[in-house]
């Protein structure tokens, strides 16, 4: 399902944005349609809320800290490679301005403060950062059953800075306006053990709304063409289609025979998608010069995922495990973890077999 949602936001980025604002070289394509690709992006929210949901129990914070630097850093390190040295071969990027985005990525935790990135896809990776740093912070304080109350409260902090007027930048370290995506996830996994409660059921209610109007807001801010394209109830079906594929997700079994193929695709989504927009920009308007445009997105298609596939399978896959345990080795075994199975209430969580486990969302 990540490799189906960043599939999406390729073809968002190639076809509708990229076409629009005139770095990307010909028509545009099925445009009232191509307009909610960039939300497969929010998808990505609910899945990572709901993962890391899974992945933090019975977790001490270093041990936290340690899965998530080993999954994201990895392939972000060489993805940030490869896109500085197209800027760089292309003269894309000012060079000082180049050396101090390629920088923040590569120190990784200075990505926290948001700015300008080397790559404008990097954003999502800012929103996923500040929400794991908060998921820490609930661990050490022994509150990990309190991210859902911790995203409802930055619901409304959120919404209450921008209605006082406030820079919308500053509402993003709250996780404006995708607190409740994230939410949505959560939600989703406690309903596991917890069935669906009224508690539940009211704070699904409250998410779904906050959701689809966080969204839209979101949206007018940087649609590149008529926002009037994107209605309320457009924001509603991608809310309840990325719900639907989520719970989809956690109750179908893969075949057996399906398995590898079906995780190595979930591992290509993530440098798939860091790799696709800048990188993919500057080579399509320069491929494009000599072979059009359409032959020009098609070849890139097929190179970034050559490429995502090199970078999970050789890159990803093996530094991530020796990066974890050199940074479980250096921290203390700090942090308050819960006994396996205790979110919410105290419940027995059935975690998924390898068969159909389909691979940790970034």
């Amino acid at each position: 399902m990540r490799f189906l949602l960043a599939g999406c936001v390729v073809v968002y980025h190639y076809f509708y944005v990229g076409p629009a604002v005139g770095v990307v070289p010909g028509e545009l394509f099925w445009t009232s349609h191509l307009v909610y690709g960039g939300y497969a992006v929010a998808a990505f929210f609910i899945i990572s809320g709901y993962v890391i949901s899974l992945s933090s129990v019975g977790k001490t914070a270093s041990q936290f800290f340690a899965s998530r630097v080993s999954r994201l850093y990895p392939a972000l390190f060489c993805c940030t490679l490869m896109t500085g040295f197209i800027f760089f071969a292309s003269g894309g990027m000012n060079n000082s301005l180049l050396i101090m985005t390629s920088l923040k990525s590569l120190a990784f935790l200075p990505m926290l403060g948001g700015g300008k990135m080397i790559d404008p896809a990097y954003w999502s990776i800012v929103y996923e950062l500040r929400f794991y740093s908060f998921v820490m912070l609930l661990i050490l304080a022994g509150s990990i059953d309190r991210v859902l109350e911790m995203l409802t409260l930055f619901v409304f902090v959120g919404a209450g800075l921008v209605l006082l007027g406030l820079d919308t930048e500053f509402a993003a370290y709250v996780l404006f306006p995708y607190a409740p995506f994230f939410a949505l996830g959560v939600i989703l996994f406690r309903r596991r053990d917890e069935g669906w409660t009224p508690y539940l059921k009211g704070m699904l209610a409250l998410h779904f709304v906050a959701a689809v109007h966080g969204g839209y807001f979101d949206f007018g801010r940087y649609d590149m063409l008529d926002v009037s394209q994107v209605a309320i109830w457009g924001m509603t079906i991608v809310v309840a289609v990325s719900l639907a594929l989520v719970i989809f997700a956690e109750n179908v079994t893969v075949p057996e025979h399906f398995g590898p193929f079906a995780i190595l695709l979930g591992g290509m989504s993530y440098p798939l998608y860091l790799l696709h927009q800048a990188v993919g920009y500057i080579c399509i308007d320069f491929m494009s010069r000599y072979i059009g445009a359409p032959a020009a997105s098609a070849t890139m298609l097929i190179a970034v995922l050559l490429a995502s596939f090199f970078v999970y399978r050789f890159i990803e896959r093996s530094v991530g495990k020796s990066l974890k345990r050199g940074i479980l080795s250096m921290l203390p075994p700090r942090g308050a973890a819960l006994p396996t199975g205790q979110v919410g209430q105290p419940a027995t969580i059935k975690i998924p077999t390898p068969r159909n486990t389909k691979g940790e969302q970034k």
